[in-house]
């Protein structure tokens, strides 16, 4: 975390000595920490302020404030973070979404993502509201995005097991053990639009949960990324 961000200057007719041209991104990191610290303080713990570094995805949580989703600082990034990186089109921001807590309750959500000078996400800060614990003057304010699915869990193990329950309870599978090898390959090729293969280990995980081996997950992944480049000619 010792590399630095090229920053615009805002007065290029100024000593370029008076306004520092070079970031840190430990300094950055810093100042988000001390700034999700005073949001916590601010709305008390109803409110979670949680930062996350994408130099790690399986422990992208590097720091986090209030009592909202039961994360711990090292725990993974989202499945809704790892579906953003993965399809590549990362946004600013995504504003007053809705999503839920691992009890099911809804949260009202708000991530920022941290972007270098070329535009590439290095991590974001994200704030979980439990608006049952906490009255906000603004509620009603109109949300500026659709409410994606986002699912809370602190494991690698844990986010790839809860993507793969959704992709098979939308197929309406109930066993996995009842998949031929053509669904086994269009659903590796779901996992992998989903951002699970981003995760350290994911293939491991992932043989686990489908009861094969790690190379035949492999075999798979290159099967349907085969699939998808033939449907695209």
């Amino acid at each position: 975390m010792g590399e630095s961000l090229r920053l615009s200057d805002p007065r290029p007719n100024e000593s370029s000595a008076r306004v520092p041209s070079l970031l840190q991104k430990s300094d950055l990191f810093a100042f988000l920490t001390s700034l999700a610290d005073a949001l916590t303080a601010m709305f008390g713990s109803a409110c979670e302020v949680v930062i996350h570094d994408f130099e790690d995805l399986n422990s992208s949580i590097v720091h986090i404030t209030g009592n909202v989703t039961g994360r711990r600082p090292g725990g993974t990034l989202t499945d809704l973070g790892l579906a953003i990186l993965r399809q590549g089109q990362v946004p600013d921001a995504l504003i007053n979404y809705t999503t839920y807590a691992p009890d099911g309750h809804p949260l009202m959500s708000t991530s920022v993502f941290i972007k270098d000078s070329n535009g590439s996400a290095l991590g974001c800060i994200c704030v979980n509201i439990d608006t049952s614990r906490l009255a906000l003057p603004n509620r009603s304010a109109p949300r500026r995005n659709h409410n994606p699915m986002e699912t809370f869990a602190d494991t690698p193990e844990a986010i790839t097991r809860n993507t793969l329950n959704k992709l098979l309870a939308a197929d309406g599978v109930a066993d996995v053990r009842t998949l031929s090898r053509t669904q086994k390959i269009a659903l590796i090729q779901k996992l992998d639009h989903a951002g699970i293969f981003f995760l350290r280990g994911a293939a491991d995980i992932v043989a686990k949960l489908l009861g094969v081996t790690r190379s035949t997950v492999y075999l798979y992944l290159r099967a349907s990324t085969s699939n998808t480049n033939q449907e695209e000619m």
